[in-house]
């Protein structure tokens, strides 16, 4: 797919981006606003759960590592609601245990 076409499809949808790291999740949501019709974000897995329970979403970019809930715990409940929802994990972690 062309970044063209890539851009006119993410145009349409939104997403929900998850990060602890205040800093950097002021950073990439803006850059996602370039690029998604809605950014939506939380600091935190519980926070992401109660956003994703009540605002449609179509993506979930989260981060692993996190306090109160992380990002593998997110996952599975989200996927408990809907399995057929899509999420990308990221990690900076570089371990084969977080892998």
């Amino acid at each position: 797919m062309l970044s063209k076409e890539l851009k006119s499809v993410a145009s349409t949808l939104s997403i929900l981006y998850v990060e602890d790291e205040e800093d950097t999740r002021t950073q990439i949501s803006e850059i996602l606003r370039m690029f998604f019709k809605k950014v939506v974000t939380a600091q935190n897995g519980k926070e992401a759960l109660e956003i994703f329970m009540n605002t449609p979403i179509d993506l979930i970019l989260s981060d692993i590592s996190m306090p109160v809930m992380d990002g593998i715990t997110l996952v599975k409940k989200i996927l408990a609601i809907n399995p057929k929802a899509k999420i990308i994990i990221m990690t900076a972690h570089n371990t084969d245990e977080a892998l």
